[in-house]
């Protein structure tokens, strides 16, 4: 019987996912990682943001939402539509992805 390693499991399963649509990213910090979840937040709620990006104040009101949580409370926050007040005032539903039409949801993998 012959073993596979970790990092040939991990290997394909990327290589299986990329072939299933998911962009493969390359993301090495926390920083990096924060960035690509403002890109994606912003690009998944273009419409209702009216394109324009979340502001560096919306933004950080996003993340004290989604911090320092459960990852219970954390995964019913994501799941949700979520109430963000802009810089203007005005309210604006975003949400963080689509549960019920998944394919609508932007797919990544990173190793």
């Amino acid at each position: 019987m012959s073993y596979q390693s970790e990092a040939e499991l991990e290997k394909q399963l990327v290589k299986q996912l990329e072939s299933q649509g998911y962009s493969k990213v390359k993301i090495r910090t926390e920083e990096e990682l924060i960035k690509n979840f403002r890109d994606k937040l912003n690009k998944y709620n273009e419409k209702k943001l009216e394109g324009v990006p979340l502001t560096d104040k919306e933004f950080e009101r996003v993340m004290r939402k989604v911090e320092g949580e459960s990852i219970f409370e954390s995964a019913k926050i994501l799941r949700d539509k979520w109430s963000l007040k802009g810089d203007d005032g005005l309210e604006v539903y975003i949400e963080f992805f689509n549960s019920k039409s998944w394919c609508k949801n932007i797919f990544e993998v990173t190793t």
